[in-house]
This record gives structure tokens, sequence and C-alpha cells, in this order.
């Protein structure tokens, strides 16, 4: 690195995927032998990482007198302001020290691009496990201020592929690839195919909507955090068992959530908001007859809520389980009471951590 103490900032935004969840996740495109297609937008819940190069002062004494240099640090600083966590890693003892969970990603970032001299604080708007990709969002922005801290001169792909591997091949966390890429890319709406082997997509595009028709979006969206945290490899190890089982409609499921990703891209590019929501709820209907673990109790109470209160479509993020979920207000004038009624049940149910989020989509 060079010898400069400037800290480098990265701000990634998290995601909702309105279209073709698990479609991106390798073993379900393997044992069903066909590319799928996924839909996210980027979403204002940011992971931001801030990377600060370590240096100490060194007296150099030479024919010509003495000076002070600034020699790069032997050790790593990892800090996540939300857990409070903080460790200091000696570099020959990277691999071997056992770190708090919310280190563990910057950690192997630093093990994997071989950098010392560092220090890394984290820190992130998303509630945890809320199913709308803030590891994959903070593993971007950790690798990419890596990547700019040290000179790497990695490409776009390259910090994507090398974001999930460290994920899935170093923390063994399971998911799909299209969590990355809004994390990257930035705002917009991001529509991906997925080959049917281990690669990442064969085609990401931003797609071109009218003008006006985000704003439309936001003012009838609402963000709600449910309350619980999803156990995502949980939900991907019954889903999975039910792909291989042939068991009930799985198959039919995995290819209707592709379909609707292209038919859910077109009704964006023509700015058609009621068949968005109409894909939505088909979407989340896929979805849920992946496994019954994708709902629960606290997930059903708040769409039959927010069904009777304005909402005319909604859906989990991510696996679900949990999470985040969003929903879709009829018009503009019904946005606010279905706050109010969502506020209200949470309250009467007394749905512990649930609530409403200041969240709107970026693009």
């Amino acid at each position: 690195m060079a010898n400069d103490t400037t800290p480098v900032v990265i701000e990634t935004p998290t995601r909702m995927d309105f279209f073709g969840p698990w479609n991106d996740v390798n073993p379900w495109r393997r044992e069903i032998g066909k590319p799928g297609a996924t839909l996210n937008v980027p979403i204002s819940m940011i992971s931001r990482v801030i990377a600060t190069p370590l240096y100490h002062p060194v007296k150099v004494s030479g024919p010509s007198g003495s000076r002070l240099v600034h020699q790069e640090e032997s050790k790593v600083v990892l800090v996540s302001e939300d857990t409070g966590a903080r460790a200091i890693i000696e570099a020959e003892e990277m691999e071997k020290i056992e770190v708090e969970s919310s280190l563990r990603l910057a950690r192997a970032a630093v093990a994997r691009l071989g950098i010392n001299g560092v220090k890394i604080t984290t820190s992130s708007d998303a509630p945890a496990g809320s199913g709308v990709g803030s590891s994959s969002a903070m593993a971007v922005g950790i690798v990419s201020a890596l990547n700019l801290l040290s000179n790497k001169g990695m490409t776009v792909e390259d910090v994507i592929r090398m974001s999930r591997d460290i994920e899935t091949a170093d923390l063994g966390i399971a998911g799909g690839w299209q969590d990355y890429y809004p994390g990257i890319y930035g705002p917009g709406v991001h529509f991906m195919v997925w080959e049917a082997g281990e690669d990442g997509g064969n085609l990401h595009e931003q797609v071109v909507v009218p003008d006006g028709f985000i704003d439309q979006m936001n003012r009838r969206v609402v963000f709600v955090y449910s309350g619980k945290s999803r156990l995502s490899g949980d939900i991907h190890a019954h889903v999975y068992g039910a792909l291989r089982e042939n068991r009930g409609n799985v198959r039919q499921a995995f290819e209707d959530l592709t379909c609707q990703a292209y038919d859910g891209r077109d009704a964006f590019r023509r700015g058609d908001y009621m068949a968005v929501c109409q894909l939505v709820n088909a979407s989340w209907h896929s979805q849920r007859m992946l496994h019954e673990s994708v709902s629960n109790a606290e997930i059903e109470v708040l769409f039959e809520c927010a069904l009777r209160n304005g909402a005319v479509a909604g859906k989990a993020g991510g696996a679900g389980g949990g999470g985040v979920l969003m929903f879709l207000a009829k018009d503009d004038k019904s946005r606010a009471p279905l706050i109010e009624a969502l506020t209200g049940c949470i309250e009467r149910q007394q749905i512990d951590d649930a609530r409403i989020l200041d969240c709107r989509i970026l693009a």
C-alpha cells in the first residue's frame, strides 16, 4: 500500500429481490439443469466500510543524518460498530485466531487479499438476518475498499467473484449470486440470467424504466422488519431436500419463479405498477410452494393485516422465513393508512422487534 493514512470509505446498498429468488443458487440450477433468472433493486439500507492504513514511525540513520519514515504495521484491526466487537490480529496469526462472528467477513477478506497494516470498521443499517443481502453487500464493500487501498487493480467481476468465494468457500454461507450486483453496480433495476453450471450470471442488465416510475413505487412501498431473523441455511437445506426428492410442485415452482423474473422485467420496462404487483404476489406464492419454512406465523399475521388495509401485493426478502417484508399499496393515498395499520398490528400482536423501516428503492 502507498504510504498514506487516508481512509477508504465504501457504502454499498442492500437489495429487495422482486422476482426469481433461489434461481441464482448453484445447487438448484444444477439439479434443474436449466438457466434461472432474477430481478432485484437496491434499497436504502446501507452497508458501510472504512479501511484505514496503519503505519508506525521508524527512525532511519544514514550518512546524511537521521529521518523518520512510516512503516506499514504487521497487524490488522477489525471493528464492528454494530456489535461492538473488536480484534487486533498479527499477520502471522490471521488464520489461527478465532474472532466474533461479525468480524469474520473482514478477516476472511484480509486473508484472501494478503493485506496487513489496515483497520477495517464496518456497520450496517440492515437488521441481522434481514434477508436483503446485507452480508453480500458488506463483502462487496470490504473487498472493494481493500482493492482500492492496495491498488490490486481488480475488475468489477473480480470483486463479485472474490466476495462470493469469501462467503461461500471461506465462511460456508449458503447463497446465490444476485446479492452482489446491486452492491457494486448501485442504483437501478437489476435483471440477471444464470446458467445451469457453477459460474455466475452470463447476463446482467440494468433495466431502463419510464421516468417517475421508481418515484411512484416509493410513494407506495412499505418495508417491514418481521421481528424474526431468518435462518437461511436451514431453509436452503429444506428446499434442496424437497427439490432433490421432487416433492410436490417444487420443480414447477422454480420454473415459475424464472418466468416471473422475465415477465417482471417487462413490467418494469413498461412502468406497469399493477402488473408488477400481480407478479410479486405470484412470486411469493411460488416461493411458499418450495417449503413451509419459507413463511411463519409472524409473517402470516403481517400479510393478513397488510392485505386488509390497502396493500395489493407483498413478499418476504431472500429465502423468507423472517427478515424484511415488502408490501405494495394500492395507490399513493393507501400508503399512510397501511403503515398505521401495520404499526397497530405489531403492537396488538406484541411481535417482538418488528417495526416499519425507513427505507426506499434506489434507482
